[in-house]
């Protein structure tokens, strides 16, 4: 009866493998979908962080554009290529690309 022992033992340890190898294959599709999601919810936060930064920038921009008429005059002239009357605007060959597409001095 020993070699029938062995046997059987030998067909429980390989029962057991076979076991623990499905629910590894059942457990690794939902594994790996959360994983991914994991990653995904990371990138979404990273998004939402930079997408609020910008938000929060432009904010103060715009509280600066109603309470500060220096800066107001400085984005007018820097973004935007306006003069006060009587002053003369210099471009230079650097500033034609950089400024392509703004607005000429008045």
């Amino acid at each position: 009866m020993t070699a029938w022992n062995a046997i059987y033992k030998t067909a429980l340890v390989i029962l057991c493998i076979l076991a623990l190898a499905a629910v590894g294959v059942a457990y690794y599709k939902p594994l790996k979908e959360r994983q991914n999601l994991t990653a995904r919810k990371v990138e979404t936060e990273q998004a939402v962080k930079l997408q609020q930064d910008k938000l929060d920038d432009l904010k103060q921009k715009q509280e600066r554009l109603q309470t500060d008429p220096r800066f107001v005059e400085k984005i007018a002239r820097e973004e935007f290529g306006y003069a006060k009357p009587g002053e003369v605007v210099f471009k230079f060959d650097g500033d034609l690309a950089s400024s392509a597409g703004k607005h000429p001095a008045h």
